[in-house]
């Protein structure tokens, strides 16, 4: 998937009667417009599986040990700080084969943080997937599956 455009607010002119303070017409310049995004790679008789805001210790081995069934894989978009919580899961992940992707280190409302603060946040989980020993990853690679 790609951001193809951010959103934009819209804009309108209102006229407002003079002696009673009421709006008596509106119009729309422009109207509001969402996040659009493309999606791309298809590929028939396949589904990509992802899981966000673990790992999870209820819930993640349980959806581990279906994929193992299945000999399927998925994408697993991690929290840094539940990462550091249970780095054993973290390492579960990996090691079967699964992709690990960053969802922040705290999971803030992202559409309310500053870019600097964003990219603490990325930052952060980033260097916790590749901390040697560490939660997801070996001494020498990444735990983010291209």
């Amino acid at each position: 998937m790609r951001i193809e455009d951010r959103p934009t607010p819209g804009t309108r002119e209102l006229t407002i009667d003079p002696n009673t303070k009421l709006i008596t017409d509106e119009n729309f310049d422009s109207l509001p417009e969402p996040y659009r995004v493309g999606r791309y790679g298809y590929s028939p008789n396949k589904v990509a599986l992802t899981f966000d805001d673990g790992p999870d210790p209820q819930w993640t081995p349980k959806i581990l040990d279906v994929l193992k069934q299945e000999h399927a894989t998925a994408t697993f978009f991690l929290i840094g700080i539940q990462t550091d919580k249970f780095s054993g899961l973290a390492k579960r992940i990996y090691d079967e084969g699964n992709t690990i992707g960053n969802h922040t280190f705290t999971h803030p409302d992202v559409s309310n943080i500053s870019a600097a603060y964003m990219k603490v946040e990325l930052n952060l989980t980033e260097r916790l997937f590749r901390e040697p020993g560490g939660s997801a990853g070996d001494a020498d690679a990444s735990a983010v599956r291209d």
